[in-house]
């Protein structure tokens, strides 16, 4: 079990003997420059710091967490 501060955290799963590793990062000023590009800068920290916490880098999410605009109970 690795703490936040680290690179990444490393979260112990109850119940068995996984775990779970995280990790969030982002560069402003390149985003802003050019999104796309600070884009995939983003994403190849995120997998560095992964890589170094000794866990392989699965998935992704953008988070962007938009209500389905079919439902408008929940769109709005």
């Amino acid at each position: 079990m690795v703490r936040p501060g680290s690179d990444a955290a490393v979260l112990r799963i109850k119940g068995g003997n996984k775990g779970i590793a995280l990790c969030i990062d982002g560069n402003g000023r390149y985003c802003y420059l050019d999104p796309y590009r600070g884009g995939q800068i983003v994403v190849a920290e995120v997998c560095r710091n992964l890589s170094c916490s000794g866990a392989v880098p699965l998935a992704l999410t953008d988070c962007l967490n938009f209500g389905n605009p079919e439902n408008p109970e929940v769109y709005y």
